[in-house]
């Protein structure tokens, strides 16, 4: 039998009360048959129980009209006695405090008197733990409002329930880095540490700019959610000779997105739509992307709303609210993803051409499993921007368990949905 961990005293009472009880009802089985069965019920040993029984018949012996008590008969803790007292306690967490939740433990200790060991040990002793806080977006009312609203026009009919989305495409761009500048190595005894990358300057590190449209994986169809990735580049004319072009050669160059091309790139993820999503032909088909100035820029929106109508196609370009990142799956979480594959896959590699044919590699790998994930975060956050009023301001959601065979979860709190829609009348 496996060893326990200490039985404790509200457990040892237990133990004997259930002997006694056993002792009364079963004449005929013997003391070690009902040890026996005292054993296996509390998942112990027989001696365990043997010694419980005599403990207590001793210390009954010893106060007969008094109630027993096992801890009057417990070993005090070894060693020498703790210092850390209350009011102790009481100035680490002031001083942590007033240190914005984040000083060093050397300027802790400093504040309270201590030693740096001793003020770690203490912070460890009252249950200190660390966690990662990020910025957000600044936001206002009338942002919070227009969030809400947006995840409320999310509902299906009249259920509590989110509508399923499968009709939704979600677009956005990424740098994607030649080098990390800082990353985690994990080395064994026998192992050299790589050579590190070479830039010129931390802040002017090589990278290479993707747009990408996803929306919500459908097995039954064999579509596994990816819609279009693109490197963005334009054509740009070579003003002088070099070792890559002679003078007036015409070549692809890598750059920032601007109006011009958001209007290319998205005419052809237009396209990718209606091959991969041919089952919404008849359907309303939503594409979704931020309110970036290129985005919007030279009538963007009111020319691909005017295309999308084009050959009995119903396609509808929206913005998604202002300040809002965590409401498109791409910034929400794939993108993270996606660039943590990148960097199993580059190996350390030395030109932006080999970066972009690894983030092909690692889009064309990508699982529909993990991207249907990550849509089930996206209705945890529909549900803490409904819960929290249209405020940005709270923790990362994780994903809830499986419904059924989905990770998506689409049901809400009735009082939570009537609380939020009271709040944006």
């Amino acid at each position: 039998m496996p060893k326990r961990k200490d039985i404790q005293s509200y457990e040892k009472l237990s133990i004997v009360h259930y002997f006694n009880e056993l002792k009364c009802l079963n004449i005929e089985m013997s003391k070690g048959e009902l040890k026996k069965t005292v054993a296996n019920k509390y998942n112990c040993s027989i001696r365990t129980v043997e010694r419980i029984l005599k403990e207590f018949n001793d210390l009954k012996e010893k106060s007969p009209t008094e109630s027993v008590d096992f801890h009057s008969n417990m070993k005090k803790r070894p060693g020498r006695p703790c210092k850390l007292t209350e009011p102790i306690k009481k100035k680490i967490r002031h001083e942590n405090k007033e240190g914005n939740f984040s000083p060093s433990y050397r300027t802790l200790a400093v504040k309270v008197n201590l030693c740096k060991s001793t003020a770690y040990n203490y912070c460890k002793r009252m249950g200190c733990t660390t966690m990662t806080q990020r910025v957000k977006p600044k936001i206002d009312s009338a942002q919070m409002k227009e969030r809400l609203r947006y995840v409320l026009n999310l509902r299906d009919g009249r259920s509590f329930r989110f509508k399923a989305q499968y009709n939704v495409v979600h677009v956005d761009e990424s740098w994607f880095y030649l080098y990390q500048e800082k990353r985690v190595l994990r080395l064994f005894p026998e192992d050299k540490a790589p050579e590190p990358g070479r830039v010129q300057h931390k802040s002017h590190i090589q990278k290479i700019m993707f747009i990408c449209a996803v929306a919500r994986p459908r097995p039954e169809d064999n579509f596994d959610g990816k819609i279009y990735i693109s490197r963005i580049q334009h054509l740009k004319s070579a003003k002088r000779n070099s070792i890559n072009h002679n003078r007036g050669d015409v070549y692809l160059a890598d750059c920032n997105i601007t109006s011009e091309l958001f209007f290319v790139y998205m005419k052809e993820i237009m396209q990718a739509v209606k091959i991969k999503m041919q089952r919404f032909r008849n359907e309303p088909i939503i594409i979704q992307f931020d309110g970036a100035g290129p985005h919007k820029g030279k009538g963007n929106l009111e020319n691909l709303n005017r295309i999308g109508k084009l050959f009995g196609w119903n396609i509808q370009f929206i913005i998604q609210p202002p300040q809002s990142p965590d409401l498109n799956v791409n910034d929400l979480g794939f993108f993270r993803s996606l660039k943590m594959r990148v960097n199993n896959l580059k190996n350390n590699g030395q030109t932006t051409d080999l970066l972009s044919e690894r983030v092909m590699e690692a889009w064309n790998s990508y699982d529909a499993n993990t991207l249907e994930r990550i849509w089930g975060v996206q209705y945890e956050v529909y549900r803490e921007i409904m819960k929290n009023k249209g405020e940005i301001n709270f923790s990362n959601p994780r994903l809830s368990r499986k419904i059924g065979d989905s990770n998506v979860n689409l049901e809400f709190d009735q009082q939570v949905f009537n609380e939020a829609k009271n709040s944006v009348k």
